[in-house]
């Protein structure tokens, strides 16, 4: 049996309203211990990986009974998974501020991508044509994904049909592998791709290659209450890390 268009609606809030308790609940809990015990957070593929870790290790600094669960997906489940109350905050790209207006957006990190061959291939250039790149297989994201709408934009920009696209994933993990192992072509965050060449692993073959479509911000909801660590960890992930605890056992 589905629901009648009243229905769905009257359902959307009662669920509201059983994440908001369950909410309540834990945070009745938290204040008893005067702590949080696990930060959750949402995180889409191409979130910045190293500015995620870094904000973990600050956090974990100061709050060392503090665990950090991070679960990757797309923008639409993760946002999903917040207003259900399943998560703390998330990363996600957003495009329409009109589906957006129960959570608070921070933009978080923003830049373009770039493309990257195996560094066994042989190639050397870091500015490489576009119809040489036509010409390649390549790992991208996934169709309807925003980074793969950037790199379809790009090649459709400077004149070509598109990417021979032979294996979609959204892992940048996955993504990595297939370019290394396969020798396929691929895209990174430019600050990521930079720091694999220097690792030695993958070269860059065209800086800049797509442009960006949306930044990555930081959502949460609105109305929400956010513990201190979690707020401190917000902070960390902006490039703030909060101040270290003084040892008590320090003259």
């Amino acid at each position: 049996m589905e629901p009648t268009i009243f229905g769905s609606a009257l359902l959307r809030y009662v669920r509201r309203v059983l994440a908001d308790l369950g909410e309540a609940k834990a945070h009745v809990e938290l204040l008893k211990h005067g702590e949080l015990g696990t930060l959750r957070i949402g995180v889409i593929s191409f979130s910045p990986a190293s500015k995620i870790v870094a904000a973990c290790s600050a956090l974990r600094e100061v709050h060392p009974q503090v665990s950090v669960s991070i679960v990757e997906g797309s923008s639409e489940s993760l946002i999903a998974q917040l207003r259900r109350g399943e998560l703390d905050m998330t990363l996600a790209r957003v495009v329409s501020r009109n589906e957006i207006e129960d959570l608070d957006v921070q933009p978080i990190y923003d830049e373009p991508f770039s493309a990257v061959a195996r560094r066994e291939n042989g190639y050397q250039t870091a500015q490489m044509s576009w119809e040489l790149l036509a010409q390649q297989d390549w790992v991208l994201p996934t169709k309807g994904a925003l980074s793969r709408l950037a790199v379809d934009l790009a090649f459709v920009r400077e004149g070509f049909m598109g990417p021979r696209v032979v294996v979609e994933c959204q892992s940048l993990e996955q993504i990595r592998r297939h370019v290394m192992s396969a020798g396929l072509f691929g895209v990174l965050p430019s600050s990521e791709a930079v720091r694999a060449e220097a690792e030695g692993t993958l070269v860059v073959v065209r800086h800049d290659f797509a442009p960006h479509v949306a930044p990555i911000s930081l959502l949460s909801l609105k109305g929400r209450e956010m513990a201190k660590e979690a707020l401190e960890f917000v902070e960390a992930l902006r490039g703030n890390p909060p101040p270290p605890v003084n040892d008590p056992t320090d003259p």
